[in-house]
């Protein structure tokens, strides 16, 4: 089982949501008392939130770069991004660090695929909805 390192803090909410959903899966495949092996950096989200409001997308990305090499640094064999957003700075992440980077979108194409879906709804932030970081992918 590779060690993932996740990308959280954005806020802690949904980093609650992607430990306790990898977990669940790992559990419900190995079964017994298995567990993800997880290094979770979580961030300050409001320095985060900040940069988000004044669209500073370069600050994010090197903030969010730095996260990913300390979890590879860490022993991280792959890497998450916990929300949707931050996958905005994907292929800065991609570019920076030599293991892979597990994408939301390609996660949603992969089960779009096996359920045999042509059309899916996109529910975002205005970045997420209105850049092609996340569309443009799942296109």
């Amino acid at each position: 089982m590779r060690r993932i390192g996740l990308l959280g803090g954005m806020s802690w909410h949904s980093s609650i949501e992607y430990y306790t959903k990898i977990n669940e899966a790992v559990a419900g495949q190995l079964g017994g008392h298995h567990s993800a092996r997880i290094l979770l950096d979580s961030t300050d989200f409001a320095d985060i939130r900040e940069m988000q409001v004044a669209e500073d997308w370069a600050g994010t990305n090197e903030s969010l770069v730095a996260t990913a090499q300390r979890l590879v640094d860490g022993g991280a064999e792959a890497v998450a991004i916990a929300t949707n957003l931050m996958h905005k700075c994907a292929p800065a992440i991609e570019a920076a660090v030599d293991v892979p980077l597990i994408h939301i979108v390609d996660s949603i194409a992969t089960v779009a695929k096996r359920q045999d879906y042509s059309t899916l709804a996109v529910l975002g932030t205005k970045w997420t909805m209105l850049d092609d970081f996340y569309t443009g992918r799942l296109e």
